[in-house]
Parts: C-alpha cells; sequence; structure tokens
C-alpha cells in the first residue's frame, strides 16, 4: 500500500471517531450494533483498516455521516462555518512540516483524555 493510500486510512479512522463521539456513542455499542470484534472497531479508529461498503452502510445506518467520513467535508460545510479553534487547528494542520507527525501527536493527545 502506497503513503497516500496509508494516509487516507489514518484519516478515515480518525473521522470514524470524530462520528462516533459526536453521536456519543461508547465503542462498545458501536461494534455490538455492528456485530464487529472490539478488535476490528479499534483498527478502524485508529487507522490500521478501513471498512468495507458493507460495513460503511452499516456505519451510515447508526447515523454516522459517511460522507465526511470519506472526504472530510460535511455536505453544505464551509470554511465560514469553522469556529475559531477549528481555524486554528486547521491553519496548524497547514503550516506543519509533517502533516503526518501533527496527526500522530493530535491522536495520542486525544487517547490520553
Amino acid at each position: 500500500m502506497n503513503n497516500s493510500s496509508l494516509e487516507l486510512i489514518l484519516r478515515i479512522g480518525i473521522r470514524l471517531t470524530v462520528e462516533r463521539q459526536r453521536l456519543n456513542f461508547t465503542q462498545k455499542h458501536v461494534y455490538n450494533a455492528l456485530g464487529l470484534g472490539a478488535a476490528t472497531l479499534s483498527r478502524y479508529e485508529n487507522g490500521h483498516a478501513a471498512p468495507d461498503m458493507l460495513q460503511a452502510h452499516a456505519f451510515a445506518a447508526l447515523g454516522y455521516d459517511m460522507h465526511y467520513v470519506l472526504t472530510g467535508q460535511r455536505i453544505g460545510e464551509s470554511a465560514s462555518d469553522l469556529t475559531e479553534n477549528e481555524r486554528t487547528w486547521l491553519e496548524l494542520y497547514r503550516q506543519a512540516n509533517d502533516p503526518k507527525m501533527l496527526m500522530r501527536l493530535v491522536r495520542a493527545f486525544i487517547a490520553a483524555e
């Protein structure tokens, strides 16, 4: 798998986590509802694997915004919709010399909370 594919899987994992948190679901709730193993959901959210189309459909049935998960854009979202904190994070990401390292640091910070 090439680097861009690996980066996409990592971003999908981050957005799956964001969606789960937006819906106020625990990991246990999601993997039980989808009939997944805990390790499988963890691999998805940690960017070590990506759900297939049937699993993506099941996530959507739970309320996940799969357009956002796949593209990073919510339908109808624009830069003017971003909060000040979101604009700051976006600017930090864009200015980062190593965006992958920044993403790893953010994921580590989120996991530590």
